[in-house]
């Protein structure tokens, strides 16, 4: 069994101090002067955001979850309702279900989705990552060309599983969406930034079992879960179709059907 990750807190100038000082209270971690490497990870508080910080993968920078980035901007650009996740999810003109993000992550897919038009909620359960989400998702409120996509957006801190079992009967979403942690590569240079960290900040994590299963007793109508192109189902079931790109696929499973 791996050894914790030590964490600590960092307020990049003075008057980050407050922001670090309530972040480190939240998380019960303890506040560092500099970033130094005494730690394997740091919080960074600064006016960009929060970032995290590996001290393994320097000279990373930290990663910070922006959705008004460049990068993520062309995303937003060239992802419509024709794209691959978009099908899976069966978003057609006039019909936008609501979605429950089991695994939100640094919620990258969610925004696309509410910038399709659907609601969204973004379950994230590692206090870490959650602290990175709903970070990015308060600096989107503000900036005028993203208020209105995030207001379609919510974020909630729990075990998925427990939040789907607790929902009443008319809160049941339409879809629910799962991206388990993809395994990682033999070549780390093939794996993108996000992914480096998120799997030196997991290690060894994985989506609940059970959670596949909640999500099909929860979901109204379908499903969908992100899986790499060859790797195999979740949980071993077999999906009713499926939607594939060059590198990865979505397992759709739909409500009622009786192959499931």
């Amino acid at each position: 069994m791996q050894q914790p990750l030590s964490i600590a807190i960092v307020a990049q100038t003075p008057r980050d101090a407050a922001l670090a000082d309530t972040i480190a209270s939240r998380l019960a971690l303890p506040i560092s002067a500099q970033r130094d490497n005494s730690y394997d990870m740091y919080l960074i508080c600064s006016q960009q955001g929060i970032g995290l910080y590996i001290s393994a993968l320097a000279p990373m920078k930290p990663l910070i979850v922006d959705f008004a980035s460049e990068s993520f901007l062309w995303r937003r650009k060239t992802h419509g309702k024709n794209q691959p996740m978009a099908r899976a999810i069966g978003i057609k003109p006039g019909y936008y279900p609501a979605i429950i993000d089991a695994t939100a992550g640094l919620g990258r897919d969610g925004f696309l989705l509410a910038q399709l038009g659907c609601k969204v909620t973004l379950i994230e359960r590692h206090p870490i990552i959650y602290t990175l989400l709903y970070d990015g998702y308060q600096r989107a409120l503000t900036q005028p060309e993203l208020s209105e996509i995030v207001a379609r957006l919510s974020c909630v801190q729990q075990d998925a599983s427990v939040y789907l079992q607790q929902l009443s009967l008319e809160a049941r979403p339409e879809v629910i969406y799962l991206d388990p942690m993809f395994p990682p590569r033999q070549k780390a240079a093939l794996v993108k930034k996000e992914m480096q960290v998120l799997h030196c900040l997991l290690q060894d994590d994985q989506v609940a079992t059970d959670l596949l299963a909640t999500a099909l007793q929860i979901a109204s109508k379908r499903v969908v879960v992100k899986r790499p192109l060859h790797a195999p189902t979740l949980e071993g079931l077999q999906p009713h179709h499926i939607i594939a790109t060059t590198a990865m696929r979505f397992d759709v499973y739909l409500m009622g059907a009786t192959s499931v």
